[in-house]
Protein backbone atom coordinates (compact mmCIF):
# COMPACT_ATOMS: atom_id res chain seq x y z
CA UNK A 1 0.00 0.00 0.00
CA UNK A 2 2.89 2.41 0.65
CA UNK A 3 4.62 1.51 -2.71
CA UNK A 4 1.12 2.16 -4.04
CA UNK A 5 0.61 5.50 -2.79
CA UNK A 6 4.19 6.49 -4.09
CA UNK A 7 3.25 5.56 -7.58
CA UNK A 8 -0.24 7.38 -7.32
CA UNK A 9 2.01 10.67 -6.49
CA UNK A 10 4.35 9.97 -8.75
CA UNK A 11 1.53 10.09 -11.65
CA UNK A 12 0.02 13.09 -10.16
CA UNK A 13 3.47 15.14 -10.62
CA UNK A 14 4.07 14.01 -13.73
CA UNK A 15 0.11 14.70 -14.82
CA UNK A 16 0.92 18.21 -13.30
CA UNK A 17 3.61 18.61 -15.39
CA UNK A 18 2.93 17.77 -18.45
CA UNK A 19 -0.74 19.56 -18.28
CA UNK A 20 0.10 23.09 -16.62
CA UNK A 21 -3.04 24.42 -14.83
CA UNK A 22 -5.54 25.96 -17.11
CA UNK A 23 -5.25 29.62 -15.90
CA UNK A 24 -1.35 29.15 -16.31
CA UNK A 25 -1.87 27.83 -20.27
CA UNK A 26 -4.45 29.98 -21.11
CA UNK A 27 -4.17 33.51 -19.39
CA UNK A 28 -0.35 34.15 -19.85
CA UNK A 29 -0.65 36.69 -22.58
CA UNK A 30 3.06 37.91 -22.77
CA UNK A 31 4.18 37.38 -26.37
CA UNK A 32 1.05 37.16 -27.70
CA UNK A 33 0.00 38.55 -31.35
CA UNK A 34 -3.48 39.67 -31.68
CA UNK A 35 -4.37 41.00 -35.05
CA UNK A 36 -7.62 42.79 -35.13
CA UNK A 37 -9.78 44.39 -37.45
CA UNK A 38 -12.09 47.36 -37.31
CA UNK A 39 -15.29 47.96 -38.89
CA UNK A 40 -15.93 51.41 -37.83
CA UNK A 41 -13.48 53.36 -36.57
CA UNK A 42 -14.46 57.13 -35.57
CA UNK A 43 -11.51 59.67 -34.80
CA UNK A 44 -12.08 63.57 -34.77
CA UNK A 45 -14.49 64.22 -38.01
CA UNK A 46 -13.70 61.40 -39.82
CA UNK A 47 -15.52 57.67 -40.64
CA UNK A 48 -13.18 54.72 -41.19
CA UNK A 49 -12.23 51.22 -41.29
CA UNK A 50 -9.07 49.22 -40.35
CA UNK A 51 -6.98 47.13 -39.27
CA UNK A 52 -4.27 46.89 -35.96
CA UNK A 53 -1.90 44.10 -34.62
CA UNK A 54 -0.78 44.84 -30.66
CA UNK A 55 2.57 42.78 -29.39
CA UNK A 56 1.81 42.21 -26.21
CA UNK A 57 5.14 41.63 -24.26
CA UNK A 58 4.54 41.28 -20.67
CA UNK A 59 1.50 40.70 -18.86
CA UNK A 60 1.00 44.58 -18.37
CA UNK A 61 2.33 46.39 -21.42
CA UNK A 62 2.08 46.14 -25.02
CA UNK A 63 1.87 48.06 -28.42
CA UNK A 64 -0.23 48.27 -31.18
CA UNK A 65 0.25 50.05 -34.45
CA UNK A 66 -3.35 50.58 -36.01
CA UNK A 67 -4.10 51.81 -39.66
CA UNK A 68 -7.28 52.96 -40.87
CA UNK A 69 -8.61 53.71 -44.27
CA UNK A 70 -10.60 56.77 -44.51
CA UNK A 71 -13.69 57.02 -46.50
CA UNK A 72 -16.29 59.43 -44.84
CA UNK A 73 -17.13 62.32 -42.83
CA UNK A 74 -19.96 63.89 -40.30
CA UNK A 75 -21.37 67.04 -42.59
CA UNK A 76 -23.27 66.75 -44.86
CA UNK A 77 -21.53 68.66 -47.69
CA UNK A 78 -18.39 66.09 -47.68
CA UNK A 79 -19.14 64.65 -50.65
CA UNK A 80 -16.16 62.33 -50.71
CA UNK A 81 -13.60 61.71 -48.20
CA UNK A 82 -10.18 59.53 -48.65
CA UNK A 83 -6.97 59.35 -46.59
CA UNK A 84 -5.22 57.05 -44.34
CA UNK A 85 -4.70 57.48 -40.22
CA UNK A 86 -1.42 55.66 -38.69
CA UNK A 87 -2.19 55.64 -34.74
CA UNK A 88 0.83 54.21 -32.79
CA UNK A 89 0.07 52.79 -29.23
CA UNK A 90 1.92 52.21 -26.02
CA UNK A 91 -0.48 50.41 -23.47
CA UNK A 92 -0.55 49.51 -20.17
CA UNK A 93 -2.57 47.00 -18.62
CA UNK A 94 -4.40 47.42 -15.19
CA UNK A 95 -4.83 45.11 -12.54
CA UNK A 96 -8.20 44.02 -11.65
CA UNK A 97 -8.05 42.21 -8.67
CA UNK A 98 -6.21 39.18 -7.18
CA UNK A 99 -7.99 37.48 -9.66
CA UNK A 100 -6.72 39.35 -12.73
CA UNK A 101 -5.99 37.13 -15.47
CA UNK A 102 -7.12 34.20 -13.65
CA UNK A 103 -9.72 31.89 -13.81
CA UNK A 104 -12.53 34.50 -13.39
CA UNK A 105 -11.30 37.18 -15.55
CA UNK A 106 -12.13 37.42 -18.83
CA UNK A 107 -11.68 41.16 -19.67
CA UNK A 108 -8.34 43.44 -19.09
CA UNK A 109 -9.11 46.93 -18.70
CA UNK A 110 -5.89 49.27 -20.03
CA UNK A 111 -4.64 53.15 -20.20
CA UNK A 112 -2.59 53.60 -23.71
CA UNK A 113 -1.06 56.20 -25.13
CA UNK A 114 -1.64 57.11 -28.87
CA UNK A 115 -0.01 59.23 -31.52
CA UNK A 116 -1.90 60.05 -34.70
CA UNK A 117 -0.78 61.05 -38.14
CA UNK A 118 -3.50 61.95 -40.72
CA UNK A 119 -3.50 62.63 -44.06
CA UNK A 120 -6.83 63.48 -46.00
CA UNK A 121 -8.21 64.73 -49.28
CA UNK A 122 -12.15 66.12 -49.01
CA UNK A 123 -14.15 67.30 -51.86
CA UNK A 124 -16.77 70.06 -50.61
CA UNK A 125 -20.46 71.06 -51.87
CA UNK A 126 -22.09 73.75 -50.01
CA UNK A 127 -24.20 76.63 -50.29
CA UNK A 128 -22.07 79.75 -48.33
CA UNK A 129 -23.94 82.45 -46.75
CA UNK A 130 -22.04 85.90 -48.38
CA UNK A 131 -23.24 89.74 -48.28
CA UNK A 132 -22.16 92.46 -50.69
CA UNK A 133 -23.54 95.22 -48.88
CA UNK A 134 -26.93 96.08 -50.14
CA UNK A 135 -28.33 91.95 -49.29
CA UNK A 136 -27.23 88.77 -48.59
CA UNK A 137 -27.56 86.29 -50.63
CA UNK A 138 -25.98 82.47 -51.06
CA UNK A 139 -23.74 81.18 -53.41
CA UNK A 140 -22.79 77.95 -54.37
CA UNK A 141 -18.94 76.81 -53.75
CA UNK A 142 -16.95 73.11 -54.95
CA UNK A 143 -13.97 72.81 -53.81
CA UNK A 144 -11.24 70.46 -52.24
CA UNK A 145 -9.14 70.91 -49.15
CA UNK A 146 -6.24 68.49 -48.59
CA UNK A 147 -5.20 68.62 -44.58
CA UNK A 148 -2.44 66.74 -42.37
CA UNK A 149 -2.93 66.09 -39.19
CA UNK A 150 -0.28 65.20 -35.73
CA UNK A 151 -2.18 64.50 -32.55
CA UNK A 152 -1.89 62.78 -29.20
CA UNK A 153 -4.13 60.70 -27.43
CA UNK A 154 -4.78 59.33 -24.00
CA UNK A 155 -7.01 56.75 -24.05
CA UNK A 156 -8.89 53.88 -21.72
CA UNK A 157 -9.91 50.97 -22.92
CA UNK A 158 -11.20 47.58 -22.17
CA UNK A 159 -9.97 43.97 -24.20
CA UNK A 160 -11.87 41.11 -23.71
CA UNK A 161 -11.22 37.20 -24.58
CA UNK A 162 -13.56 34.84 -25.66
CA UNK A 163 -13.81 31.03 -25.77
CA UNK A 164 -11.74 28.76 -23.49
CA UNK A 165 -8.35 29.07 -25.12
CA UNK A 166 -9.00 32.99 -25.15
CA UNK A 167 -7.80 33.25 -29.24
CA UNK A 168 -11.03 35.11 -29.52
CA UNK A 169 -11.07 39.17 -28.96
CA UNK A 170 -12.51 42.05 -28.65
CA UNK A 171 -11.00 45.49 -28.19
CA UNK A 172 -13.32 48.75 -27.24
CA UNK A 173 -11.74 51.97 -26.16
CA UNK A 174 -12.09 55.35 -26.09
CA UNK A 175 -9.65 58.00 -25.89
CA UNK A 176 -9.23 62.16 -26.30
CA UNK A 177 -6.39 64.64 -26.58
CA UNK A 178 -4.98 67.56 -28.76
CA UNK A 179 -4.34 67.68 -32.32
CA UNK A 180 -2.75 69.96 -34.73
CA UNK A 181 -4.10 70.20 -38.05
CA UNK A 182 -3.17 71.95 -41.26
CA UNK A 183 -5.60 72.23 -44.29
CA UNK A 184 -5.15 73.72 -47.71
CA UNK A 185 -7.18 73.86 -50.83
CA UNK A 186 -6.04 71.90 -53.83
CA UNK A 187 -8.06 73.66 -56.39
CA UNK A 188 -10.35 76.62 -54.04
CA UNK A 189 -12.66 78.24 -56.35
CA UNK A 190 -12.67 82.24 -55.80
CA UNK A 191 -15.60 83.50 -53.71
CA UNK A 192 -16.69 87.01 -53.03
CA UNK A 193 -16.80 86.83 -49.19
CA UNK A 194 -18.12 90.00 -47.48
CA UNK A 195 -15.26 91.50 -46.83
CA UNK A 196 -13.08 91.08 -49.89
CA UNK A 197 -12.04 88.68 -53.19
CA UNK A 198 -10.60 85.47 -51.03
CA UNK A 199 -11.22 81.90 -51.17
CA UNK A 200 -13.73 81.68 -48.67
CA UNK A 201 -13.81 77.61 -47.01
CA UNK A 202 -16.41 78.46 -44.04
CA UNK A 203 -14.85 77.09 -41.63
CA UNK A 204 -16.61 75.10 -39.26
CA UNK A 205 -15.24 74.60 -35.56
CA UNK A 206 -16.35 71.08 -35.35
CA UNK A 207 -14.70 70.13 -38.41
CA UNK A 208 -11.06 69.67 -38.39
CA UNK A 209 -10.80 69.13 -42.53
CA UNK A 210 -11.83 72.74 -43.04
CA UNK A 211 -10.15 74.10 -40.28
CA UNK A 212 -6.33 75.05 -38.93
CA UNK A 213 -4.54 75.39 -35.70
CA UNK A 214 -4.86 73.35 -32.66
CA UNK A 215 -7.83 71.43 -31.18
CA UNK A 216 -9.44 68.21 -29.44
CA UNK A 217 -9.11 64.84 -30.85
CA UNK A 218 -11.85 62.54 -29.68
CA UNK A 219 -11.56 58.56 -30.82
CA UNK A 220 -14.19 55.63 -30.23
CA UNK A 221 -12.99 52.30 -31.37
CA UNK A 222 -14.54 48.64 -31.70
CA UNK A 223 -11.97 46.01 -32.78
CA UNK A 224 -12.11 42.11 -32.63
CA UNK A 225 -9.37 40.17 -33.42
CA UNK A 226 -7.70 37.09 -33.05
CA UNK A 227 -4.82 36.11 -30.35
CA UNK A 228 -1.76 34.21 -31.63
Amino acid sequence: MRWLSIIKLLVVIVVVSANPSQAQRLYNYSGSLIAKVSPLALSDSDIGTGAALEYRFSHVASTQLAVDYIYGGNEPEMVKVSGIRLRPEIRAYLPNSKKHRGAESHVDAYLGVELAFKYVKTNFEEWIGLNNNYASYKQFAAYNTRNVMLGSMLKFGVQGYITSARNIVFDIAVGAGPGFNNVSGTDGRKILNQNNNEDYFNPNPFSENKRNGLYALVSIDFRVGYRF
